[in-house]
């Protein structure tokens, strides 16, 4: 029997990060950035080690639609010999805005040029390299699989210590800031957050919070904290 709490849809996804670029194993003259500090809120044990790649940023030259980057991800991956997970973004730096395509769920940073190469091959041009160390934004569209674990609480079928909590209303990015940092202020819990949105039935305007271990009571009292905040600026 099919479950009815997972939900499989796309949507999309903003947080900030420090991003650097990527200097080595990638095509000569291509512009990839990495992710300098994963998830900068969170500040304890159990993060990804160096040692293996988060994710890369494939800074492409014009922007492609999330279908058309699925649909090449799809082939390549038919040929390809390593598993990863591409999804169309863009990216945020001061008055820049980067289009890219986010790669993750490879194994070693060597496979990043291969990778290019057959996204090349697939007819995706890559923007020129530039040197680049700056907190960025990253807006994703992506595919969610999640379960429902409690009222309007989810958790990441596909992402370790990944959670989402349904807010009341879109806000802006802005807005977010400000709400997390007053969250922050008013609570002990070490997370790291962003701003997503996940398209069901209705759209799902949610919080994602990465936090290894946090319990579902601390997953409760932040998504309260979170709607309290936000109605203040109704």
């Amino acid at each position: 029997m099919k479950n009815e709490r997972i939900i499989e849809t796309l949507g999309g996804l903003a947080k900030e990060e420090k991003l650097k670029t990527l200097a080595d194993h990638i095509m000569p003259n291509t512009f990839v950035l990495e992710t300098e500090e994963p998830f900068p809120g969170y500040h304890g044990a159990n993060l990804p080690t160096e040692a293996k790649p988060i994710s890369a940023f494939l800074i492409t030259k014009i922007k492609y639609s999330p279908e058309k980057v699925l649909r090449v991800a799809h082939n390549i991956k038919k040929y390809f010999p390593h598993a990863f997970d591409a999804v169309q973004g863009k990216i945020c730096i001061q008055n820049d805005v980067l289009p890219c395509i986010r790669i993750r769920g490879f194994s070693n940073y060597e496979l990043i040029g291969d990778l290019q190469k057959c996204f090349f091959s697939e007819g995706i041009e890559f923007a020129k390299k530039r040197n680049v160390s700056a907190d960025g934004v990253i807006q994703l569209k992506k595919h969610f699989t999640i379960e429902e674990i409690e009222d309007e609480i989810y958790r990441d079928l596909d992402e370790h210590s990944t959670y989402y909590f349904r807010i009341p209303r879109q806000m802006t990015w802005q807005l977010f800031l400000k709400v997390t940092q007053v969250v922050r202020n008013n609570s002990s819990a070490n997370f790291d957050g962003a701003l997503g949105a996940i398209y069901s039935r209705d759209i799902l305007d949610v919080v994602r919070i990465f936090s290894p271990g946090i319990t579902m009571e601390t997953l409760k009292q932040l998504k309260a904290k979170y709607t309290q905040e936000l109605l203040k600026f109704e």
